[in-house]
């Protein structure tokens, strides 16, 4: 009987599981992965400090790659433009604001100048190589500088940050 327990409440659980994705000791960046088909994946940002951070989802600049078959895939074309923020409630409204030992879960573009559109219809497998930064001149990039010095003097520190990860997907 407890056998057939366990069994029936192992089926019942969504497995989760998660993926750390950059360096920093004192703010995590998670992939929550679970194991249901319309979940395709989270982020999870974890703040195991006493600080307060500044972090731009669009913030973090760097590389991705579309692998397959230990083989780089070539994208299908690649986009232009560039978001910038020119007031603060942009800013107010972008820019997340992590508390100490608090926790947030959202979408992050993990290298937001790479342009490259790929068809992601045609892999059925792959893995999605980023190395990417976020630092103060990151965020800049999109505005706010008047809005982040405020807070900057309020304690508030920008996330410096890396990211260097191999994400497996299938689809």
């Amino acid at each position: 009987m407890k056998k057939i327990i366990f069994v029936l409440l192992f089926i019942s659980l969504n497995v989760y599981s998660q993926i750390k994705l950059n360096r920093n000791k004192d703010v995590d960046i998670l992939l929550e992965v679970s194991d249901q088909q319309d979940n395709k994946g989270e982020f999870c940002i974890k703040n195991n400090s006493d600080n307060t951070y500044i972090i731009d989802s669009l913030g973090f600049y760097g590389e991705s790659s579309i692998v397959v078959n230990n083989l780089v895939q070539q994208p299908i074309t690649f986009w232009g433009g560039h978001y910038y923020r020119i007031n603060n409630k942009q800013c107010i409204d972008d820019l997340i604001i992590l508390k100490p030992h608090n926790s947030i879960k959202l979408n992050l573009n993990l290298a937001s100048n790479d342009d490259a559109i790929y068809d992601y219809k045609q892999f059925t497998n792959y893995i999605n190589i980023i190395n990417s930064f976020h630092n103060k001149n990151t965020v800049l990039l999109h505005g706010c500088k008047s809005y982040i010095e405020e807070l900057e003097k309020r304690g508030y520190r920008v996330l410096e940050d890396t990211i260097v990860a191999e994400i497996p997907f299938t689809n």
